[in-house]
Protein backbone atom coordinates (compact mmCIF):
# COMPACT_ATOMS: atom_id res chain seq x y z
CA UNK A 1 0.00 0.00 0.00
CA UNK A 2 2.96 2.14 -0.52
CA UNK A 3 4.84 3.78 -3.73
CA UNK A 4 6.77 0.73 -5.95
CA UNK A 5 10.30 0.92 -6.50
CA UNK A 6 11.21 0.57 -10.37
CA UNK A 7 13.96 -2.10 -11.20
CA UNK A 8 15.64 -2.27 -14.78
CA UNK A 9 18.97 -3.68 -15.50
CA UNK A 10 20.92 -0.45 -14.89
CA UNK A 11 18.58 1.42 -12.61
CA UNK A 12 16.36 0.56 -9.57
CA UNK A 13 15.39 4.01 -7.98
CA UNK A 14 14.61 3.62 -4.01
CA UNK A 15 10.92 3.38 -2.36
CA UNK A 16 11.87 6.40 0.19
CA UNK A 17 13.29 8.42 -2.42
CA UNK A 18 10.08 8.08 -4.52
CA UNK A 19 8.11 8.63 -1.67
CA UNK A 20 9.71 11.36 -0.48
CA UNK A 21 9.99 13.48 -3.67
CA UNK A 22 6.18 12.64 -4.58
CA UNK A 23 4.85 12.31 -0.97
CA UNK A 24 5.95 14.78 1.18
CA UNK A 25 3.26 14.68 3.50
CA UNK A 26 2.80 10.65 3.69
CA UNK A 27 7.11 10.89 4.15
CA UNK A 28 7.00 13.32 7.01
CA UNK A 29 4.50 11.55 8.88
CA UNK A 30 5.82 7.97 8.69
CA UNK A 31 9.18 9.66 10.11
CA UNK A 32 6.81 10.63 13.05
CA UNK A 33 5.49 7.77 13.59
CA UNK A 34 8.61 6.12 13.79
CA UNK A 35 9.76 8.47 16.28
CA UNK A 36 6.78 8.82 18.34
CA UNK A 37 5.86 4.73 18.16
CA UNK A 38 2.69 5.64 16.44
CA UNK A 39 -0.44 3.18 16.51
CA UNK A 40 -3.51 3.82 14.47
CA UNK A 41 -7.16 3.40 15.91
CA UNK A 42 -10.45 2.73 14.24
CA UNK A 43 -13.09 4.70 16.74
CA UNK A 44 -16.06 2.55 16.25
CA UNK A 45 -19.31 1.04 17.76
CA UNK A 46 -19.23 -2.27 19.88
CA UNK A 47 -21.70 -3.43 17.30
CA UNK A 48 -19.04 -2.73 14.37
CA UNK A 49 -16.18 -3.95 16.30
CA UNK A 50 -17.53 -6.98 16.80
CA UNK A 51 -18.17 -7.53 13.12
CA UNK A 52 -14.92 -6.28 12.33
CA UNK A 53 -13.67 -9.34 14.57
CA UNK A 54 -15.75 -11.64 13.74
CA UNK A 55 -16.23 -11.14 10.11
CA UNK A 56 -12.17 -10.44 9.65
CA UNK A 57 -12.95 -7.42 7.84
CA UNK A 58 -12.73 -3.76 7.53
CA UNK A 59 -15.47 -1.52 5.55
CA UNK A 60 -14.86 1.04 3.42
CA UNK A 61 -17.69 2.94 2.41
CA UNK A 62 -18.20 6.07 -0.48
CA UNK A 63 -17.65 9.29 0.98
CA UNK A 64 -20.81 10.44 -1.03
CA UNK A 65 -22.06 8.44 1.63
CA UNK A 66 -20.65 10.04 4.49
CA UNK A 67 -19.66 13.42 6.40
CA UNK A 68 -16.30 13.12 4.83
CA UNK A 69 -17.89 14.14 0.89
CA UNK A 70 -17.79 17.96 2.34
CA UNK A 71 -13.98 17.50 3.15
CA UNK A 72 -13.23 15.77 -0.36
CA UNK A 73 -14.83 18.55 -1.92
CA UNK A 74 -12.88 21.11 0.41
CA UNK A 75 -9.80 18.87 -1.31
CA UNK A 76 -10.88 19.44 -5.15
CA UNK A 77 -11.49 23.13 -4.78
CA UNK A 78 -7.78 23.53 -3.65
CA UNK A 79 -6.35 21.87 -6.34
CA UNK A 80 -8.61 23.54 -8.63
CA UNK A 81 -7.58 26.46 -7.15
CA UNK A 82 -4.17 25.65 -7.68
CA UNK A 83 -4.44 24.69 -11.26
CA UNK A 84 -6.20 27.95 -12.34
CA UNK A 85 -3.69 29.97 -11.27
CA UNK A 86 -1.26 30.77 -14.02
CA UNK A 87 2.33 30.86 -12.06
CA UNK A 88 1.54 27.43 -10.34
CA UNK A 89 -0.35 26.29 -13.70
CA UNK A 90 3.23 26.88 -15.72
CA UNK A 91 5.42 25.32 -13.06
CA UNK A 92 3.25 22.02 -12.88
CA UNK A 93 4.12 22.27 -16.88
CA UNK A 94 7.23 23.33 -16.71
CA UNK A 95 8.86 20.74 -13.95
CA UNK A 96 7.08 17.86 -16.15
CA UNK A 97 8.49 19.13 -19.63
CA UNK A 98 11.81 19.32 -17.81
CA UNK A 99 11.72 15.71 -16.82
CA UNK A 100 10.25 15.34 -20.97
CA UNK A 101 9.38 18.01 -23.45
CA UNK A 102 5.42 17.79 -23.31
CA UNK A 103 4.71 15.77 -20.80
CA UNK A 104 3.20 18.75 -18.71
CA UNK A 105 0.67 19.24 -20.92
CA UNK A 106 -1.22 16.00 -19.81
CA UNK A 107 -1.91 16.88 -16.22
CA UNK A 108 -4.75 18.94 -16.82
CA UNK A 109 -6.49 15.94 -18.35
CA UNK A 110 -5.78 13.90 -16.33
CA UNK A 111 -6.76 15.89 -13.56
CA UNK A 112 -10.19 16.38 -15.32
CA UNK A 113 -11.02 12.61 -15.22
CA UNK A 114 -9.69 12.05 -11.62
CA UNK A 115 -11.69 14.92 -10.37
CA UNK A 116 -14.68 13.34 -11.78
CA UNK A 117 -13.98 10.17 -10.29
CA UNK A 118 -13.47 11.37 -6.97
CA UNK A 119 -16.90 13.12 -6.21
CA UNK A 120 -18.44 9.92 -7.61
CA UNK A 121 -16.29 6.93 -6.86
CA UNK A 122 -14.00 7.31 -3.57
CA UNK A 123 -14.27 4.52 -0.88
CA UNK A 124 -12.15 5.03 2.10
CA UNK A 125 -11.79 3.59 6.10
CA UNK A 126 -10.75 6.27 8.47
CA UNK A 127 -8.18 5.77 11.40
CA UNK A 128 -6.44 8.44 14.25
CA UNK A 129 -3.15 8.24 15.25
CA UNK A 130 -2.68 6.70 18.85
CA UNK A 131 -0.19 8.29 21.09
CA UNK A 132 1.77 6.13 23.40
CA UNK A 133 0.01 7.25 26.73
CA UNK A 134 -3.26 7.44 25.44
CA UNK A 135 -4.01 3.41 25.78
CA UNK A 136 -6.17 3.87 28.77
CA UNK A 137 -9.05 6.86 27.43
CA UNK A 138 -8.12 7.34 23.35
CA UNK A 139 -8.86 10.74 21.98
CA UNK A 140 -11.82 12.76 23.54
CA UNK A 141 -12.49 14.73 20.51
CA UNK A 142 -12.92 11.35 18.86
CA UNK A 143 -15.03 9.66 21.24
CA UNK A 144 -17.24 13.22 21.32
CA UNK A 145 -17.68 13.14 17.20
CA UNK A 146 -18.20 9.38 16.06
CA UNK A 147 -18.75 7.20 19.57
CA UNK A 148 -20.37 9.65 22.34
CA UNK A 149 -22.91 6.82 22.79
CA UNK A 150 -22.98 3.92 25.79
CA UNK A 151 -20.89 1.70 23.42
CA UNK A 152 -17.89 3.20 21.64
CA UNK A 153 -14.68 1.42 21.51
CA UNK A 154 -11.54 2.13 19.57
CA UNK A 155 -9.78 -0.75 18.01
CA UNK A 156 -6.11 0.29 18.47
CA UNK A 157 -3.78 -1.10 15.51
CA UNK A 158 -0.36 -1.67 14.58
CA UNK A 159 1.06 0.21 11.99
CA UNK A 160 3.19 -2.18 9.70
CA UNK A 161 0.18 -3.16 7.75
CA UNK A 162 -0.42 0.50 6.68
CA UNK A 163 3.16 1.00 4.81
CA UNK A 164 3.18 -1.89 3.12
CA UNK A 165 4.57 -2.16 -0.58
CA UNK A 166 2.23 -4.13 -1.66
CA UNK A 167 -0.63 -3.82 -4.46
CA UNK A 168 -2.88 -6.60 -3.82
CA UNK A 169 -5.64 -4.33 -2.69
CA UNK A 170 -5.18 -2.06 -4.84
CA UNK A 171 -6.02 0.59 -1.86
CA UNK A 172 -3.16 3.30 -0.72
CA UNK A 173 -2.66 4.61 3.18
CA UNK A 174 -2.38 8.62 3.63
CA UNK A 175 -2.39 10.75 6.44
CA UNK A 176 -4.67 13.92 6.48
CA UNK A 177 -2.88 17.05 5.49
CA UNK A 178 -4.07 19.86 8.00
CA UNK A 179 -4.14 23.12 6.12
CA UNK A 180 -6.15 26.53 4.43
CA UNK A 181 -5.96 26.39 0.62
CA UNK A 182 -2.78 28.47 0.73
CA UNK A 183 -0.83 25.99 2.98
CA UNK A 184 -2.04 23.59 0.58
CA UNK A 185 -0.65 25.54 -2.34
CA UNK A 186 2.67 25.12 -0.57
CA UNK A 187 2.95 21.72 -0.02
CA UNK A 188 2.03 21.58 -3.73
CA UNK A 189 5.11 23.48 -4.67
CA UNK A 190 7.29 21.74 -2.85
CA UNK A 191 6.57 18.56 -4.07
CA UNK A 192 7.33 20.58 -7.97
CA UNK A 193 10.64 21.33 -5.86
CA UNK A 194 11.28 18.20 -4.91
CA UNK A 195 11.03 16.54 -8.54
CA UNK A 196 13.04 19.83 -9.97
CA UNK A 197 16.17 18.92 -7.37
CA UNK A 198 15.77 14.95 -8.81
CA UNK A 199 15.27 15.51 -12.48
CA UNK A 200 18.12 13.32 -13.65
CA UNK A 201 16.60 10.42 -12.07
CA UNK A 202 13.14 10.75 -12.78
CA UNK A 203 14.59 11.11 -16.41
CA UNK A 204 15.35 7.65 -15.44
CA UNK A 205 12.07 6.21 -14.06
CA UNK A 206 10.50 7.38 -17.46
CA UNK A 207 7.53 9.63 -17.76
CA UNK A 208 5.25 7.06 -17.98
CA UNK A 209 5.95 6.44 -14.08
CA UNK A 210 6.56 10.25 -13.43
CA UNK A 211 3.24 10.87 -14.53
CA UNK A 212 1.19 7.90 -12.94
CA UNK A 213 2.90 8.75 -9.73
CA UNK A 214 2.14 13.04 -9.86
CA UNK A 215 -1.28 11.84 -10.26
CA UNK A 216 -1.12 9.54 -7.10
CA UNK A 217 0.02 12.95 -5.26
CA UNK A 218 -2.81 15.17 -6.66
CA UNK A 219 -4.97 12.46 -5.67
CA UNK A 220 -3.67 12.05 -2.59
CA UNK A 221 -4.27 15.32 -2.07
CA UNK A 222 -7.63 16.00 -2.85
CA UNK A 223 -8.91 13.45 -0.90
CA UNK A 224 -6.98 14.42 2.10
CA UNK A 225 -6.90 17.13 3.06
CA UNK A 226 -9.22 18.94 5.67
CA UNK A 227 -9.58 22.40 7.65
CA UNK A 228 -6.84 22.76 10.51
CA UNK A 229 -9.70 23.22 12.89
CA UNK A 230 -10.05 19.69 12.89
CA UNK A 231 -5.80 18.83 13.15
CA UNK A 232 -6.55 17.78 16.85
CA UNK A 233 -8.20 14.62 14.74
CA UNK A 234 -4.65 13.51 13.74
CA UNK A 235 -6.65 11.06 10.77
CA UNK A 236 -4.98 8.60 8.41
CA UNK A 237 -7.04 7.56 5.51
CA UNK A 238 -7.16 3.86 3.42
CA UNK A 239 -8.54 4.80 0.10
CA UNK A 240 -10.06 2.62 -2.73
CA UNK A 241 -10.73 4.21 -6.53
CA UNK A 242 -12.41 1.82 -8.78
CA UNK A 243 -11.16 4.25 -11.74
CA UNK A 244 -7.87 3.29 -10.73
CA UNK A 245 -8.41 0.09 -12.45
CA UNK A 246 -5.63 -2.72 -10.95
CA UNK A 247 -6.28 -6.31 -9.57
CA UNK A 248 -7.82 -6.45 -6.49
CA UNK A 249 -8.49 -8.54 -3.46
CA UNK A 250 -11.27 -6.28 -2.31
CA UNK A 251 -14.77 -7.52 -1.74
CA UNK A 252 -17.22 -5.04 -3.38
CA UNK A 253 -20.88 -5.66 -1.96
CA UNK A 254 -24.34 -4.16 -0.98
CA UNK A 255 -24.77 -3.38 2.73
CA UNK A 256 -27.40 -1.65 4.51
CA UNK A 257 -25.85 1.43 7.08
CA UNK A 258 -28.63 2.97 9.46
CA UNK A 259 -31.54 2.11 7.01
CA UNK A 260 -29.99 3.03 3.61
CA UNK A 261 -28.86 0.63 1.04
CA UNK A 262 -25.21 1.47 -0.25
CA UNK A 263 -22.49 -0.33 -1.79
CA UNK A 264 -19.38 -0.60 0.15
CA UNK A 265 -15.84 -2.45 0.10
CA UNK A 266 -14.50 -5.02 2.48
CA UNK A 267 -10.83 -5.24 3.35
CA UNK A 268 -10.18 -8.78 4.04
CA UNK A 269 -7.82 -9.40 7.03
CA UNK A 270 -5.90 -12.27 5.30
CA UNK A 271 -2.49 -12.33 4.61
CA UNK A 272 -1.40 -13.22 0.91
CA UNK A 273 2.55 -13.66 1.52
CA UNK A 274 3.20 -13.82 -2.41
CA UNK A 275 1.38 -10.45 -2.64
CA UNK A 276 3.63 -8.80 -0.39
CA UNK A 277 0.53 -9.13 1.76
CA UNK A 278 1.68 -9.65 5.50
CA UNK A 279 0.67 -8.83 8.85
CA UNK A 280 -3.17 -7.53 8.20
CA UNK A 281 -4.74 -10.75 10.03
CA UNK A 282 -6.11 -9.61 13.14
CA UNK A 283 -3.79 -11.69 15.62
CA UNK A 284 -1.12 -9.53 14.01
CA UNK A 285 -2.98 -6.67 13.06
CA UNK A 286 -4.56 -5.46 16.58
CA UNK A 287 -3.00 -4.23 19.47
CA UNK A 288 -5.67 -4.15 22.05
CA UNK A 289 -9.13 -2.42 22.21
CA UNK A 290 -10.08 1.04 24.05
CA UNK A 291 -13.70 0.89 25.81
CA UNK A 292 -14.96 4.71 25.61
CA UNK A 293 -16.55 6.17 28.18
CA UNK A 294 -20.05 3.52 28.77
CA UNK A 295 -22.54 3.00 31.35
CA UNK A 296 -21.82 -0.86 30.54
CA UNK A 297 -18.31 -0.85 30.41
CA UNK A 298 -18.13 -4.54 32.01
CA UNK A 299 -20.61 -5.68 28.91
CA UNK A 300 -18.70 -4.32 26.45
CA UNK A 301 -15.29 -5.97 27.66
CA UNK A 302 -17.14 -9.86 28.40
CA UNK A 303 -18.31 -9.42 24.70
CA UNK A 304 -14.83 -8.21 23.21
CA UNK A 305 -13.19 -10.82 24.79
CA UNK A 306 -15.42 -13.51 23.57
CA UNK A 307 -14.86 -12.40 20.03
CA UNK A 308 -11.55 -12.46 20.14
CA UNK A 309 -11.21 -15.89 21.83
CA UNK A 310 -14.00 -17.29 19.01
CA UNK A 311 -10.88 -15.64 16.24
CA UNK A 312 -8.01 -17.69 18.38
CA UNK A 313 -6.53 -14.36 20.20
CA UNK A 314 -4.84 -15.70 23.05
CA UNK A 315 -5.22 -14.51 26.50
CA UNK A 316 -7.36 -11.40 24.94
CA UNK A 317 -8.94 -10.08 28.22
CA UNK A 318 -5.30 -8.62 28.41
CA UNK A 319 -5.97 -6.36 25.03
CA UNK A 320 -8.88 -4.68 26.69
CA UNK A 321 -8.79 -1.22 28.41
CA UNK A 322 -11.48 1.01 29.74
CA UNK A 323 -10.95 4.60 29.07
CA UNK A 324 -11.65 6.79 32.18
CA UNK A 325 -12.71 9.98 30.47
CA UNK A 326 -15.74 11.04 32.96
CA UNK A 327 -18.24 11.82 29.30
CA UNK A 328 -21.63 12.47 29.69
CA UNK A 329 -23.16 9.37 27.57
CA UNK A 330 -26.48 8.80 26.02
CA UNK A 331 -28.29 5.99 27.98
Amino acid sequence: MGVDSVEGDQFKMNKDLLRAIFLPTLDEAIKRMDEKKLKLAHYTSFEVALSIIDNESVWMRDVAQMNDLGEVRYGIQAVDAFLANEADRQLVISTLDTIEPGLGVHILPIWQRLKGSITANVYISCFSEHLPGKDDFGRLSMWRAYCCKPDGVAIVLNPEAFRLESNALNAYSSPVFYGTVAEFHVKFREMLGNMAANVEQLRLLGAERVIENVAMAVLFGAVCLKHPGFEEEREWRVIHMPAIERPSLLRKRAANVRGHDETIFEIPLKDVPEQGLVGIEIKDLLNHIVIGPSNRTEDIRVGLVEALSRNGIENPAARIFASEIPLRVET
